[in-house]
């Protein structure tokens, strides 16, 4: 009977182990008589834990206070941030009364949802700042040509134009939307194979011919022609076309692009540098985020979404790569950048 029970108290033990949850027992006087292995990591509470004050265990006022306050019978959860060295964790932690006074609590990490949460609530929000303008311009001036203006040529065709260009934006936006949406569902047909960026690249420089000759730029390329990767060719492209565009809108007039890639190992890197104003330190870790722009003002004028470095970023993760941007040490341009595997 007793190996039976004690082999039953193993294994409970064992269970408790295991659990992802961060699981503390106190007894009436908030002494710590039980913690599992994800509770000891959390509050770094090493093996000494036995018998000592949850206080001088976790050293979190806010969770000490929910523990005392639980026992008088009031709100059994709490969501509070536990800050350790440069990291700071949202944890939600959910109590359970004992017979002998004493609790056992469960404490999960949930920093992740929380984010995802708030990047939600935020791409709401920016969703429906992006689409407020266009829809607003195409419904005031077709107001105004039904009241009478239809009868007027002159006015009518700028409020018509006006219609025309904000229903593109808006087709703009949600062909991005659901490119973004399909990227992020895993969704998006792929076709990897073997690609000379060289190619395209040239491919890429002739479809914006027009657009850099027209604000009087150079695109040089430098890139070797046996360089291969292995990537989706229309993927690979949109990627290149959304850069250098990028470059040719946001650079100043006059100025020279550089195209340019080379092996490094298993990757091969290529990089769109420019030797414009750069991009401001502070929001070089934001680049790559959904509607972020560092001038919101110009890349409306422009017609850009917000949402094509976010789709960049997507693509070339999808093809097993990544992407990033630094400013040049020479000339302090903008240098985006993205590796994919070499072939």
């Amino acid at each position: 009977m007793e190996n039976a029970l004690s082999e039953r108290l193993t294994q409970l033990e064992q269970v408790l182990q295991s659990i992802k949850d961060a699981v503390v027992r106190v007894d009436s006087e908030l002494k710590v008589s039980l913690m599992n292995a994800a509770a000891t990591k959390l509050f770094k509470a090493g093996d000494s834990y036995k018998g000592r004050l949850i206080d001088d265990v976790a050293q979190v006022p806010i969770f000490v206070e929910f523990l005392r306050e639980a026992d008088k019978g009031e709100d059994t959860s709490l969501e509070f941030d536990l800050v350790r060295g440069p990291h700071t964790r949202h944890i939600r932690a959910r109590v359970t009364q004992q017979e002998d006074g004493g609790q056992v609590v469960v404490l999960r990490d949930v920093t992740a949802v929380r984010r995802l949460e708030r990047m939600r609530r935020d791409f709401v929000a920016n969703v429906s700042h992006e689409l407020r303008t266009p829809i607003s311009v195409v419904s005031a001036n077709s107001e105004t040509l039904l009241e009478g203006a239809i009868d007027d040529p002159v006015f009518a065709t700028k409020l018509l134009e006006a219609v025309n260009r904000n229903a593109g934006r808006l087709t703009l936006i949600i062909n991005d939307l659901l490119d973004l949406s399909r990227l992020e569902a895993g969704s998006y047909s792929l076709h990897k194979s073997r690609i000379y960026p060289a190619k395209v690249a040239w491919r890429v420089r002739e479809s914006l011919e027009e657009k850099a000759a027209a604000r009087k730029m150079k695109v040089h390329l430098h890139i070797p022609e046996d360089l291969v990767v292995v990537a989706d060719e229309a993927a690979f492209f949109q990627v290149l076309v959304n850069y250098l565009d990028n470059a040719i809108k946001y650079t100043p007039t006059g100025s020279a692009i550089e195209l340019r890639a080379e092996r490094r190992k298993s990757k091969v890197r290529i990089e769109v540098c420019d030797n414009g104003p750069g991009i401001p330190p502070k929001v070089v870790d934001r680049v790559f985020e959904r509607f972020f722009r560092i001038d919101p003002g110009r890349s409306r004028e422009m017609g850009g979404t917000g949402l094509g470095l976010s789709i960049v970023k997507h693509l070339v993760e999808a093809m097993d790569g990544r992407v990033g941007v630094h400013n040049s040490e020479t000339n302090g341009g903008g240098v985006f950048w993205l590796e994919l595997p070499s072939a």
